[in-house]
């Protein structure tokens, strides 16, 4: 990505701020953050499916990916800790 497209980008998400206070954000604490934040909302939508509150039609089709491949980081998680190894979720090819 360009320093264009990433200073546009980072503009659109925290409009008001100039440049220069962008510049001194920890830009890769926010990045975690956010896929922190999306871990917690797919896990979420999880936990609603389970309960029945929310339909398996009702959850779009990138988010249904996203809770496959989050089972099968536990499963792989657990597994490990079965056999005795060191789980490295880099390994991890999806």
């Amino acid at each position: 990505m360009s320093d264009a497209l990433f200073d546009n980008y980072m503009l659109q998400n925290f409009p008001g701020k100039t440049l220069e206070e962008i510049d001194e954000m920890d830009s890769l604490r926010w990045f975690r953050a956010m896929a922190a934040r999306n871990i917690a909302q797919v896990e979420e939508t999880r936990k609603l499916q389970m309960a029945g509150i929310k339909k398996g039609k009702e959850i779009p089709d990138y988010i249904y990916r996203s809770i496959l491949e989050h089972d099968k980081i536990c499963r792989d998680f657990e597994e490990a800790l079965i056999n005795g190894k060191q789980y490295n979720s880099t390994d991890y090819s999806g």
